[in-house]
């Protein structure tokens, strides 16, 4: 349920940031984010937690897809070939590093199950003051529009427009085509589409890779709830080592800056963020299939455990690559275009979390995975088609950026 709302919140979350700003949106949905957290923990029936951690996912969801909107606000091109790795790694740093001590607190009779919710809610009022005391408000069309009144106001000239003034229409008005935008950016802009679906993929592979853990290592391994939880750590050594790509990324950027520049462009074309993903899209299939047949007594854990090392590499290359390049090719409406892989990519995976225990049991193991690979590899050739077709798809879109001369 936190899966499956989280994701859905996107939809609502991205757009109001493009009406309100980005802070308006952040502050209210970490404060309620907080509280039905405080409410899943304070739970007395099933019920209750499940309405409470279903209503956290809604409103946890702005900072999810809200992130990323917000460093294409701050950071130029070429400095986001540094930070989108940054913000990913820290955004999967926190779903495979928190199972650790979630598992430990279970384990431990002696302390409640509710720590679990009390150690989120504290990190979460953590960030909260971070973010009311340090962030400011990025989205450039709000703040053009509160530059313009300032000076309004102080010169007492009623001249001084923002482009927001030039297209004023009603607020009920502005909110619904917001809202309708990232329906209409999935339903008509194949970039979205199919990066949409990729990001999916990866997320349901991921997500039944982490439930495979108890049928791997509980049940293969014989390995105690604790000690399986730590097992994660390995998908989180392959993120990590994804860190040593971005050096080589920039340096294909910077010679596609030099190309573009001697063609006459402004700036180089959103396909060159499409090489993160290059690099990362054969080790899934690779990680699946490795995982799959070699999960069994007979061979030592180190084995599966070394593909998940490959796994976590590939699906942070894929996670980063579908983002940049999304938000790149559309950069007015970038949280709009990002909430639209937020949304599938997290309802699919809720939905995974429940299916995937079904598919251990009647499939096992290595069906499971060898499935799951043969998908991940009819996916794999998309960053490249996309780098080799990109442009002409781009210069059909309406929203997408055109090849700039």
């Amino acid at each position: 349920m936190f899966l499956v709302m989280n994701g859905l919140g996107a939809m609502v979350a991205a757009p109001i940031s493009e009406v309100f700003g980005r802070n308006p949106t952040y502050i209210p949905s970490m404060i309620l984010f907080m509280l039905f957290n405080m409410g899943a923990g304070l739970a007395q029936t099933v019920v209750q937690r499940i309405v409470c951690r279903g209503l956290a996912g809604l409103f946890g969801s702005a900072p999810a897809v809200l992130a990323a909107a917000s460093l294409v606000d701050i950071w130029s091109r070429i400095e986001r070939v540094y930070m989108f790795p940054l913000f990913s790694i820290i955004t999967f740093t926190g779903p495979l590093v928190g199972p650790t001590p979630g598992a430990l607190v279970v384990q431990f009779k002696w302390e409640s199950w509710r720590w679990v919710d009390w150690i989120t809610i504290t990190f979460g009022g953590i960030v909260l003051v971070l973010l009311v005391l340090f962030l400011p408000e990025t989205y450039s069309p709000i703040l053009l529009d509160w530059k313009a009144k300032e000076l309004c106001r102080l010169t007492g000239d009623d001249r001084y427009r923002a482009p927001l003034d030039f297209n004023r229409v009603s607020f009920i008005h502005r909110l619904r085509n917001s809202l309708y935008r990232p329906i209409l950016l999935f339903m008509t802009e194949p970039i979205i589409s199919v990066h949409a679906f990729y990001v999916s993929v990866e997320f349901i592979i991921l997500y039944n890779f982490i439930s495979g853990y108890a049928s791997i290592y509980g049940k293969i391994y014989h390995w105690s709830t604790g000690l399986t939880a730590v097992a994660f750590l390995g998908i989180e050594l392959g993120v990590l080592l994804s860190a040593p790509a971005v050096p080589i990324a920039m340096y294909l950027l910077r010679r596609e800056i030099i190309r573009s520049r001697a063609r006459g462009q402004h700036r180089p074309d959103p396909e060159i963020s499409l090489y993160m993903g290059m690099f990362g899209a054969p080790a899934i299939p690779i990680s699946m299939f490795w995982m799959g047949w070699t999960a069994r007594e007979s061979i030592s854990y180190w084995s599966p455990l070394a593909s998940s090392v490959m796994l976590g590499f590939g699906v942070l290359c894929i996670f980063v690559s579908s983002y940049q390049y999304v938000a790149d090719s559309f950069e007015l409406h970038a949280a709009s275009a990002l909430s639209s892989l937020q949304v599938l990519r997290l309802v699919a995976s809720g939905v995974m979390a429940i299916v995937s225990e079904i598919m251990y049991r009647n499939l096992g193991v290595a069906w499971t995975l060898t499935v799951l690979g043969g998908i991940s590899f009819v996916f794999s050739p998309v960053p490249y088609v996309l780098y080799w077709k990109g442009p002409q798809v781009r210069a059909r879109s309406r929203y997408a950026r055109r090849n700039e001369a």
